[in-house]
């Protein structure tokens, strides 16, 4: 895939989930991948999933007591081909409910790199992540064979009275394809969280009301925007795989969410890691 490289410092401002005052810096440097500024006392270290963790609906990177929070919704933009940066915040970050609002501040400041380009992983082999062995929901890739460069990803979903609805994409991609996905906000699930978050807005003014997709309102295409949102949340887990590479195959996500993604990804890296692993 072609690389893309950032210019210049960026900054991007905004409230966290809670609503307090938060910042990301996103800024340039010399070695391959993406890296993070976890200690400004410290040198960064290389985003990979040694360092992932699911919490609560979201995936946070976590070192030496710092915390990168969803992740996901920063992750997604690898699949641009964004390549030698350094992400540094102010210990929380913005909360825009998808990827597009850091995607559309950086992405003046980019270029291609000309020549570089962000090499392809591949597997022979089937891997699945799940939350345990013989769970229903999966994310699971396999392997097309070596030397493909290429990713295809088939999400499917289902939510009780709203139904189920299959979405299939393929890497890489345009941005204005990848700028679709990056587009879906979260999902507001169950029914019944409008209730507090609406009175958290209008009482202690949370910010983040309609930066969520709220099932009650029977927005138009709504399965839709949640298998958008749910390919943005796949792409940002699979930007964690070790070694500054995009990974190459097919991918089916059945009903699942961060835990298969990161359980994917991890067993993914366990391969890598295996004395007999040669990069493909």
């Amino acid at each position: 895939m072609e690389a893309l490289k950032l210019t210049k410092e960026v900054v991007i401002r905004g409230k966290d989930f809670w609503g307090r005052d938060a910042w990301i810096k996103i800024y340039p440097c010399d070695f391959d991948g993406w890296w993070w500024k976890h200690d400004k006392m410290k040198q960064p270290v290389a985003i990979n999933s040694d360092l992932a963790k699911k919490n609560f609906r979201r995936l946070i990177l976590s070192h030496e007591g710092s915390v990168l929070d969803c992740f996901e919704h920063i992750g997604a933009l690898y699949w641009t081909g964004l390549t030698r940066i350094v992400i540094e915040t102010s210990g929380s970050v913005p909360f825009f409910g998808r990827p597009l609002d850091i995607w559309g501040a950086i992405k003046p400041y980019t270029k291609e790199f000309g020549s570089f380009k962000i090499p392809w992983l591949s597997f022979e082999k089937t891997i699945r992540g799940e939350k345990s062995p013989g769970s229903m929901a999966y994310t699971k890739i396999s392997g097309i064979g070596n030397g493909h460069e290429g990713l295809e990803i088939e999400i499917i979903i289902h939510y009780p009275n709203l139904g189920g609805h299959e979405f299939k994409f393929s890497l890489p991609a345009s941005l204005e394809e990848l700028e679709d996905i990056f587009s879906a906000r979260t999902l507001g699930w169950p029914y019944w969280l409008h209730a507090p978050a609406a009175l958290s807005a209008k009482l202690f003014n949370w910010p983040h009301l309609e930066r969520v997709i709220w099932p009650h309102k029977n927005e138009e295409n709504i399965l839709k925007q949640i298998s958008k949102h749910r390919m943005a949340d796949l792409l940002g887990a699979l930007s964690l795989v070790k070694g500054s590479r995009l990974l190459s195959g097919e991918i089916i996500s059945y009903m699942s969410g961060h835990e298969e993604d990161l359980d994917l990804v991890k067993k993914i890296t366990d391969i890598q890691k295996s004395k007999n692993y040669k990069a493909t």
